[in-house]
This record gives structure tokens, sequence and C-alpha cells, in this order.
């Protein structure tokens, strides 16, 4: 029996000290832990790779009806800002004004990397991209991904092609702003992820995502070989397969990719 791939959700539980916990220190609660990350990959432990807070989603805004949203009077997310949760379970990118985020699953990545901002400054000149595979969820959250027409009908576009979609998101603050939370910080604190601000937050959030595609890389293939089974999604799966790998680097500890 083939097993379904997972697809985005509507998360509706914000990630916080309470339900999650940071990587280095789950190192220190775990003196047994040696390094292997190939252990990680279950729902024992949900462990915080990388992230940040008050970052700026590109061009694409969510929808914010109000049953999606957990809150009777959703805000503009440009206001309140957006914050990214690099997990080893999945990737949620959360909007402060709408009261639910976005759960992205690591098999619907198919590529990240760094942007230089057009509009850049010291200490704030990239931005991180990423490619995701659409699908229902992401088709309903984000209006504008209306499907567009095609020289193909329908389901032979679909049988060519993998429909995706870029997402861009950037720090608000560089690395050397002044900025002072309204709340006391208990994830991304100084001794967890250093300064995360700017280019830092760029760099640290590639390398987490690095990590932890190769977490689940297996998974994928796994996913891909099934397909492979059903002929009429060979081509397709083909196009899956490369796509995710695009993104990371060559080893677990290697460099993270830009």
């Amino acid at each position: 029996m083939m097993k379904k791939k997972p697809k985005c959700q509507i998360a509706r539980t914000k990630p916080s000290v309470e339900n999650v916990i940071p990587y280095n220190q789950f190192k220190k609660t775990q003196p047994r832990f040696n390094g292997n990350f190939s252990g990680l990959n279950n729902e024992e432990y949900i462990i915080l790779f990388g992230g940040g807070r008050d970052l700026i989603l590109g061009s694409l805004t969510p929808c914010s009806s109000s049953h999606l949203s957990n809150q009777a009077n959703p805000q503009d997310t440009s206001e309140y800002g957006t914050d990214l949760f690099i997990l080893n379970s999945c990737i949620i990118i959360w909007f402060n004004g709408l009261g639910y985020g976005l759960e992205i699953p690591y098999s619907s990545v198919l590529y990240h990397a760094s942007r230089r901002l057009p509009d850049g400054r010291e200490g704030l000149q990239l931005g991180i991209l990423l490619t995701l595979e659409r699908d229902e969820v992401l088709d309903m959250l984000y209006q504008s991904l209306a499907p567009q027409a095609c020289e193909f009908d329908g389901e032979e576009a679909h049988a060519f092609t993998v429909r995706s979609v870029e997402l861009t998101i950037r720090p608000k603050y560089s690395i050397y702003d002044r900025h002072y939370n309204n709340e006391i910080e208990t994830l991304f604190t100084f001794e967890n992820f250093g300064v995360n601000r700017g280019d830092d937050l760029v760099n640290n959030c590639n390398e987490a995502l690095a990590v932890c595609m190769d977490l689940h890389g297996e998974d994928v293939q796994d996913q891909d070989q099934e397909q492979y089974q059903d002929p009429s999604m060979a081509f397709e799966g083909a196009q899956d397969l490369n796509a995710t790998y695009s993104g990371l680097g060559d080893t677990l500890h290697g460099p993270p990719v830009y």
C-alpha cells in the first residue's frame, strides 16, 4: 500500500518553551546524545534547530478568513510580523496577526537558499528563499495562487510539471539594530542561537534547514520509490526527487547552502 505523502497543514499551536526545546538545551539534557541526528526524526522530542522573530514574508499575503484564525478580529500580518520555527518534525511559519500558522513538511520543500536583497544594508543583505510544492492548503491560504491557464489541460499540466511557489522571508532588523522585545525571549536566546538577527539569522536558518532536510531525506526517497510503483506518477516522482536535494549540502555536517 502506497504511503500518502504529507502536505502542508494549518498550525493551531504556536511553538513555545512549553512544547519545544532548542537544540543546544536538548544536548545538555540528553548526556547520551552523541551528535547522531538520525535518531531525532521522531515525535518523542520536538527540537528547535533554527528560526527567528519579527520576520517579513514576501509578496504573498495569507488569507485572514475567520474560519482559519483563532482570533475574533484578525490583524494585518505586515504590522505584527511573522515568526519562523525550524523543527526536527516540520517548519512552522506563524502569522502573529492572524493567530495561526502554516505547517510545512520537509517533503514539500523543493529548494532552500539565501537570496541577496536588492535594498539591503549593512548587516541585512540576505533573505531566506523557500521553494515549496503547492498543495490544497497553500492554494487556500494564499489566494493569489489561483491556477492559471496553461497550454495543456489540467491533467496534462500536472503530469509533466511540479507546481511550486517561492516564499521569501527576510529579517526585519539587521545585526546592528537595537531592538527590545515586548516580551522576554525564551526560545531564540543568545545562548541558544547567538545574535540571530539580520544576515546571521538567515545563515543560521539555512544551516538548520540543511540539517533537518537531511533528517528526512530517507523518508522522501521512500515516498518517491513508492510513487514509482504507479507508472502514471513516475515522471512526476523523478522531478520531486531531483528538486528535493538541490538545496542540501553534501553531508550533514557540511557547510550551509546559500
